[in-house]
């Protein structure tokens, strides 16, 4: 598959986890859904797949056929990856703020 490559991690989710504890499952359960919902919607909304969920990451793909399309596509991939940040930089309970760390790879 040729494309651009995004591997999107929720990073603050581990200590979220301990925070919350077996207490408040429900609550962890809900934020996780609304942050990697939040980034699904972006990533589709530019034209990628999702290919795979691990834990509180994504590796998605924008495939394309030619190196020029890759080329044209990567401003609009760099770009939904930041609004992908502004969308998830969020403080929840416990003073906790989650962010998402965005990988790309070309090729």
């Amino acid at each position: 598959v040729e494309g651009v490559a995004m591997f999107a991690d929720v990073s603050g989710f581990t200590v979220l986890c301990a925070a919350y504890g077996t207490v408040n499952i429900s609550k962890l359960k809900n934020t996780l859904n609304q942050v990697m919902g939040s980034i699904v919607e972006e990533i589709l909304s530019c034209g990628g797949d999702i290919v795979s969920f691990a834990g509180d990451a994504i590796f998605a793909v924008f495939r394309t056929h030619t190196a020029e399309e890759r080329a044209s596509i990567l401003p609009k991939v760099v770009s939904c990856s930041i609004h992908i940040q502004d969308a998830v930089n969020l403080v929840v309970d416990k003073n906790i703020t989650l962010r998402v760390k965005v990988g790309l790879a070309v090729g």
